[in-house]
């Protein structure tokens, strides 16, 4: 009886996609052109919080439960600044079947997924003296 109730409270700590596929996941950057830089922040109550700076390409691990923007540069470029959007995990319907693993998925961030790889298209940047390629 002790054991069914060790395993039982185990399963209500955890949700299908938590188990799966986990709360963090890897995200790779790169620009193109290649090179550059890469500052990611997350959101807070107090304003945005720096949680990486580096050079691209970059693999990063990421918390899925958190929001994030970063911003790319390149000399002779613009400066993309970029939310970074979750999509829905797949693994999360599964949990439905018992909601307080679906309540311990969307908690923990594990109902939302990143893409494995991002790729940031940046923009020439001319001066007004100098006419745009056609």
């Amino acid at each position: 009886m002790k054991r069914l109730f060790i395993a039982l409270i185990g399963l209500h700590l955890s949700g299908c996609a938590s188990i799966i596929s986990g709360t963090s996941q890897e995200v790779s950057f790169d620009s193109e052109p290649g090179g550059g830089t890469i500052k990611l922040y997350r959101n807070a109550l107090y304003g945005k919080v720096s949680v990486y700076e580096g050079d691209l390409p970059a693999t990063i691990e990421l918390k899925r439960s958190t929001i994030y923007k970063y911003d790319v540069n390149l000399d002779g470029y613009q400066s993309e600044a970029i939310k970074l959007k979750g999509n829905f995990n797949p693994l999360t319907a599964i949990s439905i079947i018992f909601p307080p693993f679906l309540l311990v998925d969307i908690m923990s961030g594990a109902s939302r997924k990143f893409e494995d790889k991002i790729s940031i298209e940046l923009t020439p940047e001319y001066n007004n003296s100098s006419a745009a390629p056609l």
